[in-house]
């Protein structure tokens, strides 16, 4: 069994351009727990450290809208 360490090397941010996407991923192989599963490229996922859900705080905000309240219909 293959144990999830957040101190580990893997941890670390890949680099990202100025759009804040990964300039560079972890395979599947290399996903931990902590990590941002998040598809950059074909099979490479973000692999930034995990914010909510599954995802990085940037593609937490990418993949979820906040629901907005129903207006009130008045007659």
């Amino acid at each position: 069994m293959i144990m999830d360490d957040p101190d580990a090397k893997s941890k670390e941010a890949p680099a990202r351009n100025d759009g804040g996407q990964s300039l560079s991923g972890v395979t599947m192989l290399e996903l931990r727990i902590f990590h941002c599963r998040y598809i950059v490229s074909g099979a490479l996922f973000c692999g930034d450290t995990v914010h909510r859900v599954s995802y990085c705080k940037a593609h937490y905000r990418l993949c979820y809208i906040r629901a907005k309240a129903p207006a009130s219909s008045q007659p």
